[in-house]
């Protein structure tokens, strides 16, 4: 229910109201729902009066179909033809009724059963068709035929009995269970009109048909009966009219008759007769069951009528209550919550006032006599109490405000005179001038502590009872300062202990700085040497260089023409070649002149013989004959002439290119010679460039000796200065330190510098440590502390163990542990018990055992460079003890 927390006063009233509202609407709707239900279930009931009407008219008729077929078949077809054809179209145009009515969506509503039964007899209803083809051919015994009629008539008689079970209306069911009943009795009386006319148009009744008889006249007697009991006054008066009529006295008598005559044929009553006056009978009776029906219509008619009309009153009813609740709550709900906003208006005013909001009050209006009336007036009453209660508090706070800024301003000597009206403002006013008093009186054991350290005296401690109440930040600045105190100890003790050594060790520096800058006199004279032989060596170095430069040049040259008679030879050798070649060509065209002459001999022998056997006419032609062979016979021999001269001028040739390869060989070896001579005074040019090069580097070499030299006496002259600063510095240092005054025991424990600064810097951390942690607890609510090893002096303490650094495995490293965890675990039972909500004095108990571990972890510490320093004085002494052992055996 916290929603309703967060509902306006209006919207509260509305639910207040809204809660009978809904109560009566859903009465309301219950009854409308209810109402149109039963407006829904007489309609419904009325649909079934219908139907129950539309059945018994077809009943009606079927029953008189039934009567004037059995007449018709006991006489063969003789009778009721004519009659039986019109008395079917009326059956029909009943059933078509019936199956218009039943199209009805709603028919199908009624329940499973109902519809069951309504469907199994519109089933036989179906075959009327078939049977009445049988009867019109006789193919059917008159048994069989009301058989049927009988079944399909109980199977609709049976329908209206299943809208008795569906309407839940007692006077509709009563009278449709009395309906019912007569329907009952008027299909009996139709199967007693059917076996009636059988037994008379055939001249007896067959085997078993009286008794059946005598038992239909008893079932109407019964089914009259109840319907007695169930129909109303008017339908049973019109009942009784029925059987004071003369027809229907007359069948009665038939009745009594036929159910005591042995024999029909002696009765002597006609079919028709007893057809006619019978079915006269059921007329009657269908007048009556219109009657009911009508009867049965109008009462589902009147209770539908009258359902809707309720419906419509309860409505109308129903919007003029709700109109009028809604009229009413609106004006109620608007007048309370306009007294609501008034009060609330005054209370906002009155809250704005109270936090300073507004600088006046006024009272609230006070509207009627109500009890929100009188509450205003309360409240008006009680807003003139505070606001004086106020008004004197502001002057409190007023004064707090001046008082605080002050205080900011670094005075600490006022208080707060003005008292409070309330008691929480003079509770706070109280509270304020006691944390002024006790900050006032931890400053002045703060300004004490440093004024001492200001006067050189870092032995001073702040005394035990004074130390009460120097937790938390104050005790974090304490411990700073005494730290401070402590580390400036510590540096005017290593300045004393170094005091001496340093006074020895400038007295050495200043001899062995006159004995550099002689040294470095002697060094500068032979340097000096050393140049002047170096010059004569880069000049004769030089000179050297020129003469390989000359002899290169020369090599040059020689090459240069060595190669131009290599060049000059190979050209006479291939000049020679080509001479050999041209012989060649002149030795084969001579050959081929001399094969010619051969050939031209041997055609002018050819041609004398010719000649010679022409006779006188070959004379001519051997003249010419014998001219050419002679002709032959020279140019023979003068090509052998040649020859000879060619092969003369080709062993020359030959011998000349012979003397040209030697020529080009003795070239190609003079070529080699000189490039071999180039190269050796190329690589005598390139290493006298080298020498060259070096004497260059060695004279920078020696010049800058010569600088470094001139530097090493500036330096020992600098030196020999700096050691007579240094003796000065000395002696005032040791001024300075013999003004101060602290813990004589320091001295013992800052051999080691490092070691000093990195515990010094493990004290810092871990008052940063502590500090951070004091940041955290104004959240108030619990957090994990940093462990033992995780913190910076907890990864400090493990990089030692790790490095197995002697001190490691002293008794003073467990205490350094033991402690260091306890600082730990004060630390974290502090924030857990300020997350509880613990009291001041029980988280003051804690605070002041955490300032007494950080004083004691800071004592372990020292006791850390305690130890190293006596394992360093006594490794010394064993060293020195071992050197004089030394000595010792070396001068034996």
């Amino acid at each position: 229910m916290k929603f309703l927390d967060h509902l306006s006063f209006s919207k509260k009233l509305y639910l207040l109201l809204a809660v009978p509202v809904l109560a009566l609407m859903l009465y309301t709707m219950t009854t409308f729902v209810g109402t149109y239900r039963d407006t829904q279930k007489y309609e419904s009931v009325k649909a079934l009066a219908e139907i129950s009407v539309k059945i018994s008219n077809l009943l009606h008729e079927t029953q008189k179909e039934r009567g004037m077929s059995a007449g018709f078949i006991a006489s063969k077809g003789q009778k009721f033809k004519t009659q039986l054809v019109k008395q079917r179209k009326l059956t029909d145009k009943q059933r078509a009724a019936l199956y218009t009515l039943l199209k009805r969506d709603e028919v199908r509503s009624y329940g499973e059963a109902f519809t069951a039964r309504l469907d199994a007899a519109l089933r036989m209803l179906k075959r009327i068709d078939d049977v009445r083809k049988q009867v019109d051919a006789l193919q059917i015994s008159q048994r069989e035929m009301l058989r049927y009629y009988t079944d399909m008539n109980a199977g609709l008689l049976d329908t209206i009995a299943m809208i008795v079970k569906v309407s839940d209306d007692k006077t509709v069911s009563n009278e449709i269970n009395g309906y019912m009943n007569f329907l009952q009795a008027k299909e009996r009386m139709g199967i007693e009109r059917a076996v009636g006319t059988g037994a008379l148009a055939s001249g007896g009744f067959a085997e078993g048909m009286q008794r059946y008889f005598v038992k239909l006249v008893a079932q109407q007697e019964a089914f009259l009966k109840n319907f007695n009991y169930y129909a109303p006054e008017s339908v049973i008066r019109t009942y009784e009219e029925i059987f004071k009529d003369p027809v229907v006295q007359h069948v009665f008598q038939m009745e009594q008759r036929l159910m005591r005559a042995e024999s029909v044929m002696q009765l002597n009553i006609p079919a028709q007769k007893w057809f006619d006056a019978i079915t006269y009978k059921i007329n009657k009776f269908k007048e009556v069951e219109n009657l009911q029906s009508r009867h049965i219509v109008h009462s589902a008619t009147a209770r539908y009528d009258h359902a809707w009309q309720t419906l419509v009153l309860y409505f109308v009813v129903n919007t003029v209550v709700f109109l009028m609740i809604g009229i009413s709550a609106l004006m109620l709900t608007r007048r309370l919550t306009a007294q609501v906003e008034n009060l609330r208006t005054g209370l906002r005013f009155f809250m704005a006032y109270i936090a300073r909001e507004k600088d006046y009050l006024k009272p609230m209006k006070v509207e009627g006599s109500d009890e929100f009336a009188d509450m205003t007036q309360m409240i008006n009453r009680q807003i003139d109490k505070v606001t004086k209660i106020v008004e004197q508090d502001k002057k409190v706070v007023s004064e707090i405000e001046d008082v605080v800024q002050k205080v900011s301003n670094g005075f600490f000597g006022y208080s707060v005179k003005e008292k409070g009206a309330s008691m929480e403002v003079e509770q706070l006013r109280n509270s304020l001038n006691d944390m002024l008093r006790a900050t006032r009186e931890k400053f002045t054991e703060l300004v004490t502590l440093l004024n001492h350290f200001s006067q050189g005296k870092f032995d001073y401690e702040v005394p035990q009872d004074k130390m009460h109440g120097l937790n938390g930040d104050f005790g974090a600045v304490i411990t700073s300062a005494k730290l401070l105190g402590e580390n400036i100890s510590e540096l005017f003790a290593v300045i004393q202990n170094a005091g001496s050594s340093l006074t020895s060790n400038t007295k050495t520096l200043a001899a062995s700085s006159e004995k550099l800058n002689a040294s470095a006199q002697s060094q500068r004279d032979a340097l000096g040497n050393t140049t002047h032989a170096l010059d004569h060596m880069k000049e004769t170095t030089r000179e050297s260089i020129k003469d390989v430069r000359k002899s290169s040049s020369m090599a040059d040259r020689l090459a240069q023409s060595s190669e131009t008679g290599l060049t000059l030879a190979a050209r006479t050798a291939e000049a020679t070649g080509a001479i050999n070649e041209q012989v060649e060509a002149i030795n084969e065209a001579i050959t081929i002149i001399d094969q010619i002459a051969f050939q031209t001999n041997i055609l002018s022998l050819n041609a004398a013989v010719e000649a010679a056997t022409a006779g006188e006419a070959g004379k001519g032609f051997s003249v010419v004959a014998q001219e050419v062979r002679n002709l032959a016979t020279k140019s023979a021999e003068a090509a052998a002439e040649i020859k000879l001269l060619v092969e003369s001028a080709k062993a020359k040739s030959m011998e000349g290119k012979e003397i040209s390869e030697e020529m080009i060989e003795g070239y190609n070896h003079l070529k080699n010679e000189i490039n071999a001579t180039k190269e050796v005074i190329e690589a005598v040019e390139r290493k006298s460039r080298v020498q060259e090069e070096d004497m260059g580097e060695i004279d920078k070499a020696v010049e800058a000796m010569e600088h470094v030299v001139s530097h090493n006496v500036k330096i020992a002259g600098d030196i020999n200065n700096l050691s007579s600063d240094v003796t000065k510095l000395s002696a005032n240092l040791f001024h300075v330190v013999s003004a101060a005054s602290f813990k004589e025991e320091v001295r013992n424990y800052v051999c080691d510098v490092k070691l000093n600064e990195t515990i010094a810097q493990m004290k810092h951390k871990h008052l940063i440590f502590k500090s951070k942690i004091l940041e955290k607890v104004d959240i108030k609510s619990r957090f994990d502390v940093t462990p033992p090893t995780r913190c910076d002096l907890g990864r400090w303490m493990r990089e030692q163990e790790e490095r197995r650094v002697s001190f490691t495995q002293t008794p003073a490293w467990s205490v350094l542990i033991n402690d260091h965890n306890k600082i730990h675990a004060l630390a974290q039972e502090y924030v857990d018990r300020n997350a509880e909500g613990a009291s001041g004095s029980e988280l003051d108990e804690i605070a002041t055992e955490l300032e007494r571990a950080t004083a004691t972890i800071f004592r372990s510490l020292d006791g850390i460079k305690r130890v190293w320093c006596n394992m360093q004085r006594n490794e010394a002494t064993e060293r020195g003890r071992n050197f004089t052992r030394k000595e010792a055996a070396a001068a034996h």
